[in-house]
């Protein structure tokens, strides 16, 4: 698929966001990858992850399973990638939410001087690896969240995956990608993001009612752990299970309130600080004092 059209797809997805009567739907696009292209790179939970993620929206929020689109393994490559995020900005309209969920590898790689305008100063682009290794690079979720943020969307985007040099997840241990695995990983033209970017600049003030948040597994300077047994009974992330287990508990605790018991709940697991430190950023205080994910209000 040629990445240009891909991504001119992309753009008229985001348009046709702001189309149709507000409705209070929820639509979930939910990522696992835990086989990836080559024989040294694979993960254990991310799938189980996902599949888990998408059962708490059906039972605790309401939402149907048709308004999710799930992508495990192969089917997580850049084609599958770009239609699924294709189908989630054209379904949600107005007054809707929409959900990102992710768990497989994440990575760092050099801000290229064909870059897009990356104002990362470190100089790296903390990325999304998809199966294929296509990488995704992060400004992407920037750029639908401000979007959302002035389009009456509300967005959530949660990460199980770290950005330091690379991440592997096995048996309670990271292994990152070797430098030839890391070779191998391709870029989805960085530069094509530019007219997406500047159309999401040309928007009008926020609404009253557009937000978003982000929930990231780690800082960016760390890796993430996968469980080989987790509290769960299978392999999971930590993050991802911290994160069932809190809303287990309680699906409808505020986002501020969620955040502290993920971390909480890492720890009760034995996961340090030092090793790994979930990271939240909330487009305003009052999107902090809302749960995470509302209830779906389908009729």
């Amino acid at each position: 698929m040629n990445i240009k059209s891909v991504f001119s797809t992309l753009t008229v997805g985001v348009a046709m966001m702001m189309c149709g009567a507000a409705r209070a739907e929820t639509y979930a696009l939910i990522i696992g990858i835990n086989d990836y292209e080559g024989d040294d790179s694979d993960l254990r939970g991310c799938v189980n992850d996902a599949k888990a993620f998408r059962d708490l929206l059906v039972s605790k929020y309401d939402v149907p399973l048709s308004n999710t689109r799930n992508l495990y393994d192969d089917s997580a490559d850049v084609e599958g990638f770009v239609e699924g995020m294709k189908w989630l900005l054209q379904s949600a309209s107005p007054g809707d939410q929409i959900v990102f969920f992710y768990s497989g590898h994440g990575v760092q790689l050099d801000v290229g001087e064909d870059d897009d305008g990356s104002d990362a100063a470190d100089g790296m682009d903390e990325c999304l690896v998809l199966s294929d290794l296509n990488c995704v690079p992060d400004n992407l979720f920037g750029m639908i969240g401000n979007y959302c943020l002035e389009s009456n969307i509300r967005a959530s985007f949660l990460m199980d995956c770290c950005f330091s040099g690379g991440m592997s997840r096995a048996d309670a241990r990271v292994k990152y990608f070797s430098g030839k695995g890391k070779r191998a990983l391709k870029s989805m033209g960085r530069t094509s993001y530019a007219p997406i970017r500047a159309k999401m600049r040309k928007k009008g003030a926020a609404s009253d009612d557009g937000s978003f948040a982000y929930m990231f597994a780690s800082r960016e300077d760390q890796t993430s752990i996968d469980l080989g047994v987790s509290p769960l009974g299978r392999p999971h992330g930590a993050f991802t299970c911290a994160l069932l287990l809190a809303l287990r508990d309680d699906p409808d605790v505020t986002s501020s309130e969620l955040a502290a018991a993920v971390v909480t709940k890492l720890r009760d697991i034995d996961i340090p600080e030092d090793e790994q430190q979930p990271t939240f950023e909330f487009s305003s205080d009052a999107r902090k004092d809302e749960p995470l994910i509302l209830h779906d209000e389908t009729e």
